[in-house]
């Protein structure tokens, strides 16, 4: 059988159509190997070098095609930006540019929804007693008349931590507590 495909090659290899048949014996190299002959052997008698059958063939999707790709990866996986749907491409068989892959998730508005946690921190709908500002009526004549305080959080990873800033209200200074020894 391959010394068949030999002289079919061989054939072929005299017109003008020399990267057809190289393609053709890899093909068939590919679809077609029987078991025991190792690789490197089928190519040496076939005439062909051994990387030509790891030569993956070049086929290039349409933009169609791998916009409907595109779409049913992002349709599945919402949060996916261009470079895992890239992989996620490569993983299906599709080999794409990554440059074409965020022209296409750009003009076709498949940019990834991100969402952020939001922490509701300050309730201003309740019932309680709200304090005056009584900082309005206050003039400021001289230094360390008024002191503020602040406390608000800080986000981490999986959590949030609590910071209570304490100043002076005419100098520009900042004392933080919790940082003191």
């Amino acid at each position: 059988m391959i010394v068949a495909i030999c002289a079919c090659w061989s054939a072929n290899a005299s017109i003008n159509n020399h990267h057809a048949a190289i393609n053709f014996s890899a093909d068939y190299i590919r679809n077609h190997r029987p078991h025991g002959l190792p690789i490197a052997e089928e190519c040496r008698l076939m005439g062909i070098a051994r990387s030509t059958y790891y030569d993956a063939p070049a086929v290039r999707a349409g933009d169609v095609e791998l916009l409907n790709a595109i779409t049913a990866i992002c349709n599945e996986f919402e949060a996916y930006g261009w470079r895992r749907v890239q992989a996620a491409l490569r993983h299906r068989g599709v080999i794409a540019n990554h440059k074409r892959i965020k022209r296409l998730m750009r003009e076709h508005d498949r940019q990834p929804h991100r969402r952020r946690r939001y922490i509701i921190t300050t309730d201003s709908d309740h019932d309680q007693l709200i304090f005056p500002d009584r900082s309005k009526d206050i003039i400021l004549d001289g230094p360390d008349q008024l002191w503020v305080a602040d406390l608000t959080y800080v986000a981490n990873i999986g959590s949030f931590a609590y910071v209570a800033i304490t100043a002076i209200a005419r100098e520009h200074s900042c004392m933080l507590p919790f940082l003191n020894g």
